[in-house]
């Protein structure tokens, strides 16, 4: 675990996040990725890293886009920096 990680809250409704969830589980069982690079060229299925997965289940079921900077790529930083997280607590 990083030093000063953050747990944070995604600023939607409980249906966002269940169906967000939801989705999520089906993508149990895929190889993990590499690739940061250029998500939103690789589509929303397939091999994944976390960061790409929680951006791929809100942008799908919840409407949002959990990438403060819009760029090809979304890393952990752009999802925790994103606007529309909120901050719980540190670990």
């Amino acid at each position: 675990m990083d030093i000063g990680a953050v747990v944070k809250s995604i600023s939607t409704s409980s249906t966002n996040k269940t169906n967000a969830t939801t989705w999520s589980y089906t993508q149990i069982g895929q190889p993990y990725s590499l690739n940061f690079a250029n998500y939103r060229n690789t589509g929303h299925s397939g091999a994944e890293n976390r960061s790409k997965l929680i951006w791929s289940a809100f942008q799908l079921h919840g409407g949002l886009d959990l990438d403060v900077d819009k760029g090809f790529g979304v890393y952990p930083r752009d999802v925790r920096d994103d606007t529309q997280t909120s901050f719980l607590r540190q670990i």
